[in-house]
């Protein structure tokens, strides 16, 4: 009897083992089936025309790049399910380096959206020809014939740069402070009124820039007339020596007219007045 019972208790237990396996077989051929039919509806879209490109809405911005050269015609009559936007963004970014960022958007069934997100420019560089140059050090070309004056000209990186192209990064060492000064110099409110005209960024040895003062003049005074004053400063304690600008000009407001040059250099800085002999 106990024999018996042992064995009706063991077949039981089989039972009860080979239900789950029975029922996971099921979910499984389910769920292989699901991904055929997806796989299947998927093909058969991919080589429906329904589904094919026709149209492309582009937004961009103007003021920094040449709308006229931007053509993502390619794309249309491609199957919108086919195209990997990854890849033809990083595409699209080769062919037109302005742009920081290019993102695509499906838009069922048969429309993309791009977006070019335009670099924008701190300062020129001026090589052979003027160049845009992206807080990321970034050369891009200037797409505009006349030159924006509310930007700084940076000189000097002919020796510097040889055979620049657009969309290449540059972080050649003269270039680097030139930014850096263009940052640190926007962050004082007592150099508000005045404005980088010009960066000379020749040598870190022998580096300065031009400053502007844009506060109201005299009527008869113009523009051709103002004196442009000339900064020297190196790479060392940058944020530093900013802060002692930022100081003598709100100390030398008086004077501010006459001064022509400081120099940042050295522990103390030299002062010119355009009155004072050199």
């Amino acid at each position: 009897m106990r024999r018996q019972r042992q064995n009706s208790t063991g077949g039981l237990q089989a039972k009860k083992r080979k239900v789950p396996y029975r029922l996971l077989s099921f979910f499984v051929t389910i769920f292989l089936a699901l991904i055929f039919a997806f796989g299947y509806l998927r093909l058969a879209a991919v080589n429906l025309g329904y589904f094919k490109i026709k149209n492309i809405v582009v937004r961009q911005n103007f003021k920094y790049s040449a709308p006229a050269s931007l053509d993502v015609s390619y794309l249309l009559g491609k199957n919108i399910f086919a195209i990997d936007l990854q890849k033809e963004s990083a595409y699209l970014l080769q062919i037109y380096p302005a742009y920081k960022r290019v993102r695509l958007f499906r838009i069922f069934p048969d429309r993309l959206f791009a977006d070019f997100v335009t670099r924008r420019p701190v300062a020129y560089v001026k090589l052979y020809r003027l160049f845009y140059v992206s807080d990321d050090l970034v050369l891009f070309s200037a797409a505009v014939d006349s030159q924006d004056l509310r930007m700084p000209v940076i000189t000097g990186l002919e020796t510097r740069i040889f055979g620049p192209r657009s969309g290449v990064r540059y972080t050649n060492k003269e270039l680097v402070l030139a930014l850096k000064v263009i940052g640190e110099f926007r962050l004082h409110r007592a150099l508000r009124n005045y404005a980088i005209k010009r960066i000379n960024a020749q040598s870190l040895e022998d580096f300065s820039f031009y400053l502007l003062d844009e506060s109201p003049r005299p009527a008869e005074l113009k523009p051709q007339d103002y004196q442009l004053l000339e900064v020297k400063i190196n790479h060392e304690l940058l944020r530093d020596k900013m802060n002692i600008l930022a100081g003598l000009i709100t100390k030398l407001k008086n004077d501010r007219q006459k001064i022509i040059y400081i120099d940042l250099r050295f522990k103390d800085p030299v002062i010119r007045l355009s009155d004072s002999k050199p």
